[in-house]
């Protein structure tokens, strides 16, 4: 019996060893959205794929359909958290909060290839712009709203419509942060509230 192999690019929000070598992933995808990945003997020290598939790293993985969750067959590092903290520590804090969010937020196999572009953008501009301090804070108040705002916890607003009208970032999107922070904060709190997060 053949199975199809699906490869797609993916963020890993969590793992939890099973049995003596065997690993769960749940992996953020870009073709399959939130998916439960196991990989068989990734804890062994001989696995070519163990240095791959750390929490909060960046993937390519090729997986096939199992019964009830998906199945390893190969992974390709795309960005780790190691790599995040060897150039910014709080930028790699930052990045791990953002993914830990996604977990409480997402649920089920459901495709969202625009909040997967979202993110891998938002963390490429953050990485080259050298964000620092106040700057980090705003940038990470504007993705928590793009994240909130397209999950459909936090609706169009006068106000926040230039985070949510589009995925693209500039340093003048982070300068109009600081004239409605207040009410940036207030959405997202309330989104929070209101979804139990």
């Amino acid at each position: 019996m053949s199975y199809h192999i699906y490869t797609t690019p993916g963020f890993i929000l969590e793992s939890r060893n099973v049995g003596e070598a065997n690993k769960f992933f749940s992996v953020f995808t870009k073709e399959l959205g939130l998916i439960g990945v196991t990989a068989q003997g990734v804890r062994l020290q001989k696995s070519k794929l163990r240095s791959h598939l750390n929490v909060f790293s960046e993937v390519v993985v090729s997986l096939v359909r199992g019964k009830e969750v998906w199945r390893l067959t190969s992974a390709t590092g795309i960005r780790s958290f190691k790599e995040m903290q060897n150039y910014s520590l709080e930028l790699s804090y930052l990045y791990a909060r953002i993914l830990l969010l996604l977990k409480r937020l997402l649920a089920g196999e459901e495709k969202n290839e625009t909040l997967f572009i979202l993110l891998g953008k938002s963390f490429d501009f953050a990485r080259d712009a050298g964000l620092e301090g106040s700057e980090q804070q705003r940038f990470e108040e504007v993705l928590v709203v793009r994240i909130l705002h397209n999950l459909g916890y936090i609706g169009s607003s006068k106000e926040l419509t230039p985070f949510t009208e589009s995925i693209l970032w500039s340093m003048d999107i982070l300068t109009i942060m600081t004239t409605v922070q207040k009410s940036a904060r207030e959405a997202i709190n309330k989104a929070f509230k209101e979804s139990h997060l």
